[in-house]
């Protein structure tokens, strides 16, 4: 059978009418939220979009450290468990991850006083308490909230209600800087207000869709503990995924942060969230594909699941280089009209700072594989050795060759999680590329 004919026979119409949707929510957040970030960055300047990167890194860091990826889970116990025992599960799910929200931001406030004192530069305690907030107003009950839409097949309206989202923020920024009153505090004021009505909207058609009363959502936070008996050993394995991708979240900005002046660090930071638009192109595939994964897991279907991820890895191969090829002629040719003269290093090295699409893509269902049959622990191994090799590499890139160094470094701690997981899965015998006769 083809690659084409394969990924035909698995992408039945549910999984297609949600890959359509993801990709709207990836594309409208990829073109919106770029449109923001490169309007933020070229009314902010190098140096002060620096230093607004750096604060705002602190609790993105912290937000990665106390992520458990509940979305993920959600779906995971959506497809092992009874009804009443789900809701009763997802009211846990919200409290335990609003609780998560709050540690952010006393890590984060902690953090900024420990780099304070041992004498860290561009960080502000205002700045970084905004961050913070935002981070709570707007992502607390936000994961099992997205993932509960995900599992009963809404997610037309929590990528509408997201794409809507960003329109306010660009909006909202257009007006403040038609009043003159474009700056740091006013920026994330306006991001505070408005994703935090946005995830109330999603939270509240959650638990409706879910079936789940008021009462019992209020009531969940009682059920924590003992969510966490029975299904921590999942969450948390979760937990050490996400702490180890705080490398790529915003760990690496910290510590190039070291080495690079504030308006190096403005510079790197718009190369790299390029790189990451272009990824929203791609990685729709690595939620929409879990349910399917889990369903052929728990089904024995052995042939099939093998299969499957051996057409996803064949057929991506020619859409990461694709996409990569795109991505850098795009960027050549519209960024210096996007971003200006002030931003043209971020240009030139945009394809080193997105070369790590090439790796990634292809194995890019590993990490879905990995929870689909409840080991994470091995995207987990995967995750913490790719992710310590690249941090290695940022620190001596950004020490000995500045803001190209650092993007050679974020490129491997990008792309060794997926190479490093896939070989893992391979050996414990969870999936196999090669066709057995």
């Amino acid at each position: 059978m083809s690659i084409i004919s394969s990924l035909r026979s698995n992408f039945d119409a549910e999984l297609l009418k949600s890959l359509r949707w993801q990709y709207f929510l990836n594309i409208g957040i990829g073109v919106i939220g770029a449109g923001y970030l490169l309007a933020l960055s070229r009314i902010l300047g190098p140096e002060t979009f620096g230093t607004y990167t750096l604060c705002a890194a602190l609790p993105a860091v912290a937000a990665a450290v106390c992520d458990y990826r509940l979305q993920e889970f959600v779906l995971y116990a959506r497809e092992n468990s009874e009804s009443d025992e789900f809701r009763r599960t997802l009211a846990a799910l919200f409290w335990f991850d609003a609780l998560s929200k709050l540690l952010v931001v006393g890590l984060a406030l902690g953090a900024y006083f420990v780099l304070r004192a041992r004498g860290y530069k561009g960080l502000y305690v205002d700045f970084v308490l905004l961050s913070s907030m935002l981070v709570f107003v707007g992502k607390s009950f936000s994961g099992p909230a997205m993932g509960t839409l995900r599992s009963y097949g809404k997610l037309e309206y929590f990528s509408t209600v997201q794409v809507t989202d960003w329109i306010f923020r660009l909006i909202a920024l257009a007006g403040l800087f038609f009043a003159s009153r474009v700056d740091i505090r006013t920026v994330l004021w306006s991001q505070i207000l408005i994703g935090g009505a946005f995830n109330a909207v999603v939270v509240r058609r959650a638990t409706v869709a879910a079936g789940l009363p008021f009462a019992q959502f209020a009531a969940g936070w009682r059920g924590v503990p003992a969510t966490l008996r029975q299904h921590g050993r999942l969450i948390f394995a979760n937990q050490g995924i996400s702490a180890t991708d705080a490398v790529v979240k915003e760990v690496d900005v910290i510590v190039s942060g070291i080495f690079l002046t504030t308006a190096q660090i403005g510079v790197y930071k718009v190369a790299k969230s390029l790189a990451v638009i272009a990824w929203r192109l791609a990685d729709p595939i690595l939620i929409v594909i879990m349910p399917k994964l889990a369903r052929l897991h728990s089904l024995g279907q052995r042939d099939e699941l093998d299969g499957f991820v051996r057409a996803l890895t064949l057929g991506l191969l020619p859409s990461a280089v694709f996409l990569y090829t795109a991505s850098v002629a795009g960027v050549y040719l519209l960024g210096p009209l996007a971003l200006g003269p002030q931003y043209a290093l971020s240009i030139a090295v945009y394809p080193l700072a997105s070369a790590w699409l090439l790796i990634a893509l292809p194995f890019v269902w590993t990490h879905s594989l990995s929870m689909a049959c409840g080991k994470p622990t091995l995207f987990f191994l995967g995750s913490g050795l790719g992710n310590g090799i690249g941090l290695l590499a940022i620190v001596i890139g950004a020490a000995r060759f500045g803001v190209e160094g650092a993007l050679v470094g974020l490129a491997l701690a990008y792309c060794l999680p997926f190479v490093f997981s896939y070989l893992l899965l391979r050996r414990s015998g969870v999936v196999r590329l090669r066709r057995h006769a």
